[in-house]
């Protein structure tokens, strides 16, 4: 049997660790330092794949993924892009803002480094305005908070 390649771990990694939010699979594919730099985690990237797992599970249990579509992969060496749509229910209560039930769709594209047959590093680009919008209370002091003002003379 053959070692996966990356596009076997992104493609693996996405529907099924993301998808379904599988503990499993973020164990099996991702290194024990994986670093994520997400809107998850808006002030600074996730370190380490326990980090990693109980953000995103988190998440997942309050934002489920009812459907996802991956739409384009591509591989450059040990990285992969993967672009995907998805659409999540807003199910559960989230950083204080109150669930709304709500089908809200998600756009994103992720890099995805790897090594040894794990993600070592994960880079996250979403336009998930609806999502962003609903969650405004509890991200603009995260988002906002740490920008520089620049002084008026």
């Amino acid at each position: 049997m053959s070692s996966p390649t990356p596009r076997d771990i992104a493609e693996t990694f996405i529907r099924y660790g993301l998808g379904k939010a599988d503990a499993a699979v973020f164990d099996a594919l991702t290194a024990a330092d994986i670093v994520v730099e997400t809107g998850l985690s808006p002030v600074e990237p996730i370190r380490g794949r326990d980090a990693y797992k109980a953000v995103f599970m988190e998440f997942a249990a309050s934002w489920p993924v009812r459907d996802l579509t991956i739409h384009r992969i591509d591989v450059a060496g040990d990285t992969v892009m993967v672009e995907f749509t998805a659409t999540a229910e807003f199910a559960r209560d989230y950083y204080g803002v109150a669930a709304t039930h709500q089908l809200v769709p998600m756009r994103e594209i992720h890099r995805l480094d790897m090594s040894d047959a794990r993600i070592v590093r994960s880079v996250v680009a979403a336009v998930n305005l609806p999502f962003e919008f609903i969650m405004y209370p509890a991200l603009k002091d995260a988002v906002l908070g740490p920008l520089q003002s620049v002084a008026k003379a």
